[in-house]
């Protein structure tokens, strides 16, 4: 018997800080969930001395706005070729994404 072919990835990722760096996909699903995978959700809004913000009326903790904390791009083989189909530099804003417009 013959084992099935492995499915050739159609996407890819990059990310700089990431082993191996480029990572194949065998759908955009699994491509978008690599990029929701470096969104920081609950980081601390902090001064410039380092110390965690505070709302002066409610003492809550405030956060910054979700966003892309290690810079990725999303590659689709295209006729061969590997295009570039999305870059997300460090601090893009989750709500800017693409497949959340």
């Amino acid at each position: 018997m013959i084992p099935p072919q492995p499915k050739l990835p159609e996407y890819m990722t990059y990310r700089e800080d990431r082993s191996p760096k480029y990572k194949g996909h065998t759908n955009i699903g699994h491509a978008k969930n690599a990029v929701n995978n470096v969104i920081s959700r609950y980081t601390y809004h902090r001064d410039n001395t380092g110390k965690i913000m505070r709302d002066p009326v409610t003492n809550r903790v405030l956060y910054l706005p979700s966003h892309v904390y290690s810079p990725i791009s999303v590659f689709k083989l295209d006729d061969g070729e590997w295009k570039l189909l999305w870059d997300f530099p460090k601090g893009f804003p989750e709500k800017d994404l693409p497949w959340l417009q």
